[in-house]
């Protein structure tokens, strides 16, 4: 199955700006956990799910679970 997020961004950045980082836990499932960070105050930063429904944000931590 492939669940697919939208990230946006609402500040104009240029590639150094902005980090992506993966966090994959396997403890007899797959949960998932991408953090996105920029360098710049007062930056907003805003995931969704493309196939609908609540996506889990905390802090810039975007939590997808074993069952999405």
């Amino acid at each position: 199955m492939c669940v697919t997020f939208h990230l946006s961004v609402n500040a104009r950045l240029s590639p150094g700006d902005i980090r992506m980082t993966p966090t994959i836990t396997r403890n007899g499932s797959c949960s998932l956990g991408l953090l996105c960070s920029v360098d710049k105050p007062d930056v907003m930063i805003t995931w969704s799910n493309l196939h609908g429904g609540d996506v889990n944000v905390t802090g810039g931590v975007l939590y997808v679970p074993p069952e999405m």
